[in-house]
């Protein structure tokens, strides 16, 4: 049976579902795809760049630096920073799309979250409507999918102005250099060196706030090596059986620009 499932009365009225407790689900998700609308928060807590699938490149959350770990996940399961892609807070829900280009919204049943008790929430009220919460759900992912289609068309436009360009990435850590593979970013020499009338056509598009919020968030690369190192050193505190290990949101200075209160899906 397929996991994700498209949200029907025949199939959901008599179940229920719950909201998530921790970001476990997310602990092994280094790559995060994002929405243009999220950079102005994204780039002040992760390091943000493009992903390429095909000829096609789309903007990602870096949350890690090895296949399998995403540092902003704590051991608790909390988020460990200011900002939660929408794409995680959405969870287990996500939107699908039918043949006719129709939104559809979609649940993930081997979530964990879909019950056929009576705890949880309805996916339907009693007149065959979707409940309010679910309406809510359906309103916040469908915008996301809709800013995620401008997104995509900003980001072509930077990759015909050859605006985008291998982004070769090595972290240092303590257990010592972390290299990425596969990411991208902004081209900021090809940017300055664009023709006046090249350079038109990218801010009409809308494409600047992205292109230099993206150069912005590099900064916080070092920030993943300091997480890391706190990751490995509670790790190894842990299997040492010892009850002092370092609280990991004291690996990131005040300059990382981290609002601290707004831990989980608040963020």
């Amino acid at each position: 049976m397929v996991a994700i499932q498209p949200i029907s009365r025949e199939r959901h009225a008599p179940k229920r579902w719950a909201r998530f407790q921790n970001y476990n689900f997310a602990r092994e998700e280094a790559i995060a795809p994002i929405v243009a609308a999220e950079f102005p928060k994204a780039v002040h807590a992760f390091p943000v760049g493009f992903l390429k699938d095909g000829d096609a490149f789309y903007p990602v959350a870096v949350l890690g630096i090895e296949r399998g770990k995403n540092l902003y996940v704590g051991p608790d399961g909390k988020w460990i920073g200011g900002y939660t892609p929408a794409i995680l807070r959405g969870y287990p829900f996500r939107i699908g799309q039918t043949e006719d280009g129709n939104q559809l919204l979609c649940i993930d049943e081997d979530s964990g979250l879909v019950t056929d008790g009576p705890e949880g929430e309805p996916f339907f009220a009693e007149d065959g409507s979707l409940s309010p919460e679910i309406s809510k759900i359906l309103d916040f992912l469908g915008q996301t999918h809709q800013n995620r289609q401008a997104t995509l068309k900003v980001c072509a436009l930077l990759a015909q102005k050859k605006l985008i360009t291998e982004w070769p990435i090595t972290v240092r850590t303590a257990d010592g250099d972390q290299t990425l593979d596969g990411l991208y970013r902004v081209d900021e020499a090809a940017l300055n060196a664009l023709p006046a009338d090249a350079f038109e056509e990218v801010r009409q598009a809308g494409a600047l706030p992205l292109i230099y919020a993206q150069l912005l968030s590099m900064q916080h690369m070092a920030l993943l090596g300091r997480l890391a190192e706190a990751h490995a050193q509670r790790a190894a505190l842990m299997s040492r059986e010892t009850p002092q290990v370092p609280d990991l949101t004291k690996s990131l200075t005040n300059s990382d620009t981290i609002d601290w209160s707004k831990f989980g899906i608040e963020g």
